[in-house]
């Protein structure tokens, strides 16, 4: 489908010329099939009209598809907004759409826990495009769930965010508010892979459309003493890949003389590690075989100093070509070693796998370490475990981007197209078997029809006060048959749920009061609750421990907070918005 072709479906020329600069004259025969057969653009008769699932590869163009959506639904004189699941991708998608848009006139503004300029224009409606993440999102309509009659398009990147422990709360809550609230936007869903997707479209009244080519092939596979050893995505043919390997040196050594090696024959590499620490190790070790090659201008060099703990080393490594990537960075640190990595200034980043959430770093080759550091359950530290295999693709997703640059497959390779490689490091050969079973094989059936399991957050007192903040029900009553609907949460199932005992205990504990029509409303406090995230036994704690307060004592009261589930984001109460 030629991209002039879209002004039949009404989109403006001045649109089509900004996307031809970026993506060409021609769509991807997926994409052109998504707005003919899948009504990407919505165009059915408002009873017709259905939300749109994609499950598609990384890097097979679905964020074509949302800028295509957006365009119009803003020759609509509608509003879209663009759900990512990280900070550091939200700014990429503002930049970039910022680029596309604000040229023709369009106002796109970014709203996270760091950049809240603009939540006032979000409340009143003030955007075309808005920018956000999923807790901030949720957040916001908790108070302002009329902010939706202006809205027509919501896009949400990576939705598998739903099955994340922690996070998937925030998700859940986004799903059941568009599953319920009376006059919804139309839902656009962009996923690699999707847990229980059939569920979840069902919920959500969603067509779902499958894509299971690459538009760049992509080995998934695993070294060993020099042998790469690979399945290709698309068709799915095994074989080996030499590497550059030299068996004098360590198993210590080894990595970052291979690092080096692909460095100096011009491929561009991310390495996922499992800490900060550890990336900062590699990236020390590889410096120490490179020689310095590049200065920084100065805009770079302010960027740099924007956070002076790391700003030394890291400017030791750009000038080896090598780069970090993880939470620690300022933005503006990240961003440089996005744009100088882009343009091929830096060869090799060393990053943390929250890089694998859709920030559009496109490499060449991927090595991935199998495991990953979370918190333990009881006491809170970290423990080391395996990525799954859902965390692996993602990653490895990585290399082999479209438009960017990819490696030419030696003779004999059944790809007749260029690659990208994804690799695990199998340091034994029964380790790079374990690895290849585990990861690279093909996985068996699984039957899709399992409930999800909700996280302990997801429990009646915490759901019933956000449902009734956000004016989704306003008796235990309702809240019951909502919960019936929904497919998220250990009530699903039940005759009975205990929202009446929900409700006293919310009344109780001052989050919620029952007006003079009989109805739930929340108190100030309740609202605050919700707002922040807290649970509500985290909120009655710190009220309890307010109250029992004779003299205010900055340390004690830090290490009060610092005992709560919500430990990392007591912060917010700087913020003024403790209930």
């Amino acid at each position: 489908m030629k991209i002039d072709q879209l002004t039949d479906y009404g989109i403006s020329p001045w649109f089509i010329e900004r996307w031809r600069q970026t993506i060409g004259d021609d769509l991807l025969d997926w994409q052109a099939d998504t707005i003919r057969h899948f009504d990407l653009f919505g165009r059915h008769t408002p009873e017709d009209r259905r939300n749109l699932m994609v499950i598609a590869p990384t890097s097979s163009g679905k964020t074509v598809l949302a800028e295509l959506a957006m365009a119009e639904t803003l020759m609509r004189r509608r509003k879209a907004v663009y759900v990512a699941p990280l900070k550091a991708l939200t700014m990429q998608k503002y930049d970039h759409l910022q680029s596309v848009f604000v040229p023709l006139g369009f106002r796109v503004v970014v709203s996270t826990r760091d950049r809240r300029g603009a939540d006032g224009a979000l409340r009143r409606g003030a955007f075309d495009i808005a920018v956000t993440v999923y807790e901030k999102w949720q957040n916001l309509l908790l108070t302002h769930l009329d902010l939706l009659t202006a809205v027509d398009l919501i896009v949400f990147d990576e939705p598998q965010l739903l099955f994340d422990p922690k996070r998937g709360p925030a998700v859940a809550h986004l799903f059941d508010t568009i599953a319920h609230v009376s006059r919804a936007p139309r839902v656009l869903l962009l996923a690699a892979r999707l847990p229980q997707d059939e569920q979840i479209a069902r919920y959500l009244n969603a067509t779902v459309q499958r894509v299971h080519r690459r538009p760049v092939e992509l080995r998934l596979g695993v070294l060993n003493n020099g042998r790469f050893h690979f399945r290709e995505h698309n068709s799915t043919a095994v074989g080996d890949e030499p590497l550059p390997w030299n068996d004098t040196l360590s198993d210590t050594e080894q990595p970052a003389a291979l690092l080096d090696t692909l460095a100096e024959r011009g491929e561009q590499v991310l390495v996922f590690c499992p800490s900060k620490a550890e990336c900062h190790r590699r990236a020390q070790l590889l410096a120490e075989r490179r020689t310095a090659t590049r200065e920084l201008s100065d805009d770079d060099q302010w960027r740099l100093h924007s956070g002076p703990s790391l700003a030394p080393l890291l400017n030791d490594w750009l000038a080896r070509g090598i780069g970090v990537h993880h939470a620690d960075l300022t933005p503006h640190q990240r961003t440089l070693v996005e744009s100088l990595f882009a343009a091929g200034h830096i060869a090799v980043v060393f990053c943390t796998g929250t890089l694998a959430w859709g920030v559009n770093l496109p490499a060449t080759t991927v090595f991935i370490d199998a495991q990953k550091y979370t918190s333990g359950p009881h006491a809170g530290r970290l423990v080391a475990i395996p990525l799954d295999r859902l965390e692996f693709e993602g990653m490895a997703g990585r290399a082999g981007r479209l438009g960017s640059t990819t490696v030419t497959p030696p003779p004999g390779s059944s790809s007749d197209d260029t690659i990208g490689r994804g690799i695990l490091w199998g340091h034994t050969p029964c380790e790079a078997d374990l690895l290849w079973q585990t990861y690279i094989e093909p996985e068996p059936a699984r039957t899709n029809a399992a409930a999800y399991v909700a996280p302990p957050a997801f429990a009646p007192l915490q759901r019933l006060l956000h449902w009734v903040v956000a004016g989704l029900v306003h008796t235990p009553e309702e809240a019951a048959v909502l919960a019936q609907r929904s497919p998220f949460g250990e009530m699903v199932g039940a005759e009975h749920p205990p929202y009446m005992e929900a409700a006293e205990q919310l009344i109780a504990t001052g989050m919620m009061q029952i007006d003079g029509a009989g109805q739930l409303v929340p108190t100030p406090r309740g609202s605050k609750t919700a707002a922040t995230g807290l649970s509500v036994a985290s909120a009655n704690a710190i009220v309890r421990a307010w109250g029992a307060c004779n003299d205010f004592d900055a340390a004690i009261w830090t290490a009060f907070l610092s005992t709560l589930p919500e430990a990392a984001d007591v912060r917010l109460w700087a913020y003024g918005t403790a209930p």
